[in-house]
Protein backbone atom coordinates (compact mmCIF):
# COMPACT_ATOMS: atom_id res chain seq x y z
CA UNK A 1 0.00 0.00 0.00
CA UNK A 2 1.76 3.31 -1.26
CA UNK A 3 1.88 5.56 2.25
CA UNK A 4 3.31 8.53 0.67
CA UNK A 5 3.44 10.16 -3.18
CA UNK A 6 7.35 8.47 -3.65
CA UNK A 7 5.57 5.09 -4.52
CA UNK A 8 3.20 6.85 -6.69
CA UNK A 9 5.58 8.47 -8.67
CA UNK A 10 7.74 5.26 -8.84
CA UNK A 11 4.53 3.66 -10.40
CA UNK A 12 4.06 6.73 -12.93
CA UNK A 13 7.81 6.38 -14.05
CA UNK A 14 7.69 2.82 -14.45
CA UNK A 15 5.04 3.41 -16.88
CA UNK A 16 6.50 5.88 -18.55
CA UNK A 17 10.06 3.73 -19.07
CA UNK A 18 7.29 0.94 -20.62
CA UNK A 19 5.29 2.93 -22.57
CA UNK A 20 8.33 5.34 -23.86
CA UNK A 21 11.60 4.31 -23.31
CA UNK A 22 11.47 0.72 -23.83
CA UNK A 23 9.92 1.54 -27.37
CA UNK A 24 12.64 3.72 -28.15
CA UNK A 25 15.56 2.14 -26.82
CA UNK A 26 14.35 -0.93 -29.68
CA UNK A 27 14.38 1.76 -31.96
CA UNK A 28 18.25 2.88 -31.25
CA UNK A 29 19.20 -0.78 -31.00
CA UNK A 30 17.10 -1.66 -34.71
CA UNK A 31 19.21 1.49 -36.37
CA UNK A 32 22.42 0.90 -34.47
CA UNK A 33 23.00 -2.67 -35.34
CA UNK A 34 22.19 -2.40 -38.94
CA UNK A 35 23.40 0.21 -40.23
CA UNK A 36 25.66 -0.96 -42.76
CA UNK A 37 23.06 -1.19 -46.09
CA UNK A 38 21.99 1.56 -45.58
CA UNK A 39 24.01 3.58 -44.91
CA UNK A 40 25.70 2.22 -48.24
CA UNK A 41 22.62 3.20 -50.76
CA UNK A 42 23.68 6.10 -52.31
CA UNK A 43 19.47 7.29 -51.67
CA UNK A 44 20.01 7.46 -48.67
CA UNK A 45 22.94 9.90 -48.74
CA UNK A 46 21.04 12.05 -51.71
CA UNK A 47 18.05 12.38 -49.48
CA UNK A 48 20.40 13.38 -46.83
CA UNK A 49 22.08 16.09 -48.61
CA UNK A 50 18.77 16.84 -50.13
CA UNK A 51 17.55 17.41 -46.33
CA UNK A 52 20.72 19.58 -45.20
CA UNK A 53 20.05 21.87 -48.38
CA UNK A 54 16.13 22.31 -47.94
CA UNK A 55 16.77 22.75 -44.14
CA UNK A 56 19.69 25.37 -44.24
CA UNK A 57 18.06 27.08 -47.03
CA UNK A 58 14.97 27.52 -45.19
CA UNK A 59 16.47 28.21 -41.79
CA UNK A 60 18.46 31.38 -43.78
CA UNK A 61 15.43 32.79 -45.10
CA UNK A 62 13.57 32.12 -41.40
CA UNK A 63 16.11 33.87 -39.93
CA UNK A 64 16.11 36.91 -42.48
CA UNK A 65 12.49 37.07 -42.23
CA UNK A 66 11.79 37.01 -38.85
CA UNK A 67 15.00 39.63 -37.93
CA UNK A 68 13.25 41.93 -40.57
CA UNK A 69 9.91 41.22 -38.71
CA UNK A 70 11.55 41.82 -35.82
CA UNK A 71 12.93 45.27 -36.69
CA UNK A 72 10.16 46.47 -37.68
CA UNK A 73 7.76 45.49 -35.51
CA UNK A 74 9.53 46.00 -32.03
CA UNK A 75 12.54 47.98 -32.93
CA UNK A 76 11.09 50.92 -35.01
CA UNK A 77 9.12 52.62 -31.91
CA UNK A 78 5.07 53.05 -31.61
CA UNK A 79 3.59 50.64 -34.57
CA UNK A 80 -0.02 50.76 -35.07
CA UNK A 81 -2.25 48.04 -34.11
CA UNK A 82 1.04 46.16 -32.84
CA UNK A 83 -0.84 43.17 -31.45
CA UNK A 84 -2.24 42.11 -34.94
CA UNK A 85 0.68 42.52 -36.33
CA UNK A 86 2.35 40.24 -34.18
CA UNK A 87 -0.06 37.27 -33.71
CA UNK A 88 0.01 37.35 -37.82
CA UNK A 89 3.95 37.42 -37.64
CA UNK A 90 4.11 34.03 -35.47
CA UNK A 91 0.43 32.86 -37.53
CA UNK A 92 2.26 30.45 -39.93
CA UNK A 93 3.08 27.93 -36.98
CA UNK A 94 -0.05 27.77 -36.21
CA UNK A 95 -0.90 26.02 -39.74
CA UNK A 96 -0.41 22.28 -40.51
CA UNK A 97 2.71 21.86 -42.76
CA UNK A 98 0.10 19.83 -45.04
CA UNK A 99 -2.64 22.87 -44.78
CA UNK A 100 0.05 25.50 -46.08
CA UNK A 101 1.51 23.30 -48.66
CA UNK A 102 -1.74 22.84 -50.00
CA UNK A 103 -2.63 26.77 -49.93
CA UNK A 104 0.69 27.50 -51.75
CA UNK A 105 -0.43 25.08 -54.52
CA UNK A 106 -3.50 26.11 -54.92
CA UNK A 107 -2.52 30.02 -54.69
CA UNK A 108 0.81 29.14 -57.49
CA UNK A 109 -1.07 26.36 -59.40
CA UNK A 110 -2.68 27.66 -63.07
CA UNK A 111 -6.27 28.07 -61.88
CA UNK A 112 -5.28 30.44 -59.16
CA UNK A 113 -7.65 33.20 -58.85
CA UNK A 114 -5.22 36.01 -57.81
CA UNK A 115 -2.67 34.84 -60.25
CA UNK A 116 -5.38 34.77 -63.18
CA UNK A 117 -6.88 38.11 -62.04
CA UNK A 118 -3.50 40.15 -62.50
CA UNK A 119 -3.17 37.76 -65.48
CA UNK A 120 0.37 36.56 -64.05
CA UNK A 121 -0.81 32.48 -63.82
CA UNK A 122 1.64 29.89 -65.65
CA UNK A 123 -0.20 28.31 -68.68
CA UNK A 124 -2.36 25.02 -67.96
CA UNK A 125 -0.35 21.70 -68.24
CA UNK A 126 3.37 23.60 -66.82
CA UNK A 127 5.22 22.90 -63.69
CA UNK A 128 3.65 24.07 -60.52
CA UNK A 129 6.53 26.26 -58.88
CA UNK A 130 6.25 25.33 -56.05
CA UNK A 131 7.27 21.63 -56.64
CA UNK A 132 10.59 22.45 -56.64
CA UNK A 133 13.56 22.77 -53.92
CA UNK A 134 13.57 26.37 -53.79
CA UNK A 135 9.49 25.81 -53.25
CA UNK A 136 10.09 23.73 -50.45
CA UNK A 137 12.72 26.05 -48.83
CA UNK A 138 10.19 28.72 -49.23
CA UNK A 139 7.59 27.06 -47.32
CA UNK A 140 9.46 26.00 -44.59
CA UNK A 141 11.35 29.19 -44.81
CA UNK A 142 7.75 30.65 -44.18
CA UNK A 143 7.25 27.79 -41.23
CA UNK A 144 9.82 29.00 -38.97
CA UNK A 145 10.16 31.95 -39.23
CA UNK A 146 8.18 32.67 -36.07
CA UNK A 147 10.64 30.95 -34.53
CA UNK A 148 13.12 33.20 -34.99
CA UNK A 149 10.85 35.92 -34.39
CA UNK A 150 9.67 35.04 -30.81
CA UNK A 151 13.06 34.33 -29.87
CA UNK A 152 14.05 37.81 -31.18
CA UNK A 153 11.32 38.98 -29.08
CA UNK A 154 11.99 37.01 -25.75
CA UNK A 155 15.31 38.92 -25.78
CA UNK A 156 14.32 41.56 -26.50
CA UNK A 157 13.04 41.67 -23.35
CA UNK A 158 15.68 41.28 -21.61
CA UNK A 159 18.05 43.71 -22.99
CA UNK A 160 18.55 46.14 -20.01
CA UNK A 161 17.30 49.86 -20.85
CA UNK A 162 20.32 51.39 -19.12
CA UNK A 163 22.44 50.31 -21.72
CA UNK A 164 20.03 51.60 -24.35
CA UNK A 165 19.91 54.88 -22.25
CA UNK A 166 23.69 55.44 -21.41
CA UNK A 167 24.58 55.38 -25.49
CA UNK A 168 21.27 57.80 -26.10
CA UNK A 169 22.99 59.43 -23.41
CA UNK A 170 26.43 59.50 -24.91
CA UNK A 171 24.83 61.17 -28.17
CA UNK A 172 24.00 57.86 -30.03
CA UNK A 173 21.81 58.17 -32.71
CA UNK A 174 18.61 55.64 -32.78
CA UNK A 175 20.29 53.44 -35.56
CA UNK A 176 23.84 53.67 -33.90
CA UNK A 177 22.31 51.90 -31.06
CA UNK A 178 20.38 49.21 -32.95
CA UNK A 179 23.55 48.28 -35.15
CA UNK A 180 26.03 48.47 -31.66
CA UNK A 181 24.32 47.85 -28.63
CA UNK A 182 20.82 45.81 -29.34
CA UNK A 183 21.87 43.76 -32.78
CA UNK A 184 25.06 42.08 -30.71
CA UNK A 185 23.01 41.77 -28.03
CA UNK A 186 20.30 39.54 -30.31
CA UNK A 187 22.94 37.62 -32.69
CA UNK A 188 23.02 34.81 -30.20
CA UNK A 189 18.99 34.22 -30.45
CA UNK A 190 19.12 34.89 -34.30
CA UNK A 191 21.69 31.76 -33.61
CA UNK A 192 19.38 30.07 -31.74
CA UNK A 193 15.89 30.95 -33.79
CA UNK A 194 17.73 29.60 -37.02
CA UNK A 195 18.88 26.62 -35.37
CA UNK A 196 15.22 25.74 -34.54
CA UNK A 197 13.95 26.63 -37.99
CA UNK A 198 16.56 24.38 -39.36
CA UNK A 199 15.62 21.15 -37.08
CA UNK A 200 11.81 22.01 -37.71
CA UNK A 201 12.48 22.33 -41.68
CA UNK A 202 14.88 18.75 -41.54
CA UNK A 203 11.89 16.88 -39.32
CA UNK A 204 9.13 18.08 -41.17
CA UNK A 205 7.61 15.58 -43.18
CA UNK A 206 4.12 16.83 -44.65
CA UNK A 207 5.84 19.58 -47.13
CA UNK A 208 8.64 16.95 -48.22
CA UNK A 209 5.48 14.61 -48.67
CA UNK A 210 3.25 16.90 -51.03
CA UNK A 211 6.12 19.27 -52.32
CA UNK A 212 8.46 16.59 -52.89
CA UNK A 213 7.20 13.86 -54.15
CA UNK A 214 5.77 15.61 -56.97
CA UNK A 215 9.33 17.41 -57.55
CA UNK A 216 11.25 13.97 -57.51
CA UNK A 217 13.20 15.63 -54.64
CA UNK A 218 13.03 13.02 -51.83
CA UNK A 219 14.34 14.17 -48.26
CA UNK A 220 14.96 12.28 -45.14
CA UNK A 221 11.50 11.78 -43.70
CA UNK A 222 9.68 10.84 -47.05
CA UNK A 223 12.69 7.84 -47.28
CA UNK A 224 11.58 6.63 -43.95
CA UNK A 225 7.84 6.71 -44.83
CA UNK A 226 8.56 4.87 -47.97
CA UNK A 227 11.09 2.77 -46.23
CA UNK A 228 8.89 1.56 -43.73
CA UNK A 229 5.71 1.23 -46.34
CA UNK A 230 7.29 -1.28 -47.88
CA UNK A 231 6.45 -3.64 -45.05
CA UNK A 232 8.95 -5.77 -45.72
CA UNK A 233 11.47 -7.35 -42.78
CA UNK A 234 14.17 -5.33 -42.30
CA UNK A 235 12.15 -2.18 -42.61
CA UNK A 236 12.05 -1.12 -39.34
CA UNK A 237 15.92 -1.41 -38.57
CA UNK A 238 16.25 0.58 -42.42
CA UNK A 239 13.51 3.21 -41.11
CA UNK A 240 15.54 3.37 -37.51
CA UNK A 241 18.75 4.01 -39.34
CA UNK A 242 17.93 6.36 -41.21
CA UNK A 243 16.22 8.46 -38.67
CA UNK A 244 19.23 7.81 -36.56
CA UNK A 245 20.79 10.19 -39.18
CA UNK A 246 18.27 12.70 -39.61
CA UNK A 247 19.06 12.81 -35.64
CA UNK A 248 22.90 13.17 -35.98
CA UNK A 249 22.26 16.17 -38.98
CA UNK A 250 20.16 17.99 -36.28
CA UNK A 251 22.60 17.10 -33.55
CA UNK A 252 25.13 20.74 -34.59
CA UNK A 253 21.57 22.63 -34.57
CA UNK A 254 20.12 21.70 -31.32
CA UNK A 255 23.90 22.14 -29.77
CA UNK A 256 24.39 26.07 -31.31
CA UNK A 257 20.98 26.58 -29.56
CA UNK A 258 22.60 25.57 -26.36
CA UNK A 259 25.22 27.48 -26.69
CA UNK A 260 23.21 30.80 -28.02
Amino acid sequence: MLRDGRGLAALALSWLVLIGAVPLARLLAEGVLAPGAVLADPAVWRAAWRSLAVAAGAAGFAAALGAALAWALLLRGPVPARRTLVFCAVLPVLVPPQVMALGWIQAAGPSSPLLLALDLAPPLGTTNPVYSPLGMMLLLGVQGTPLVFLTLAATLRRIPGEAVMAARGLGAIPETVLRRVVWPLLAPALAAGAGLAYVAALGNFGVGALIGIPARFIVLTVLIWQTLSTGGAGALAEAAAIALLLAAMAAPALALQGWA
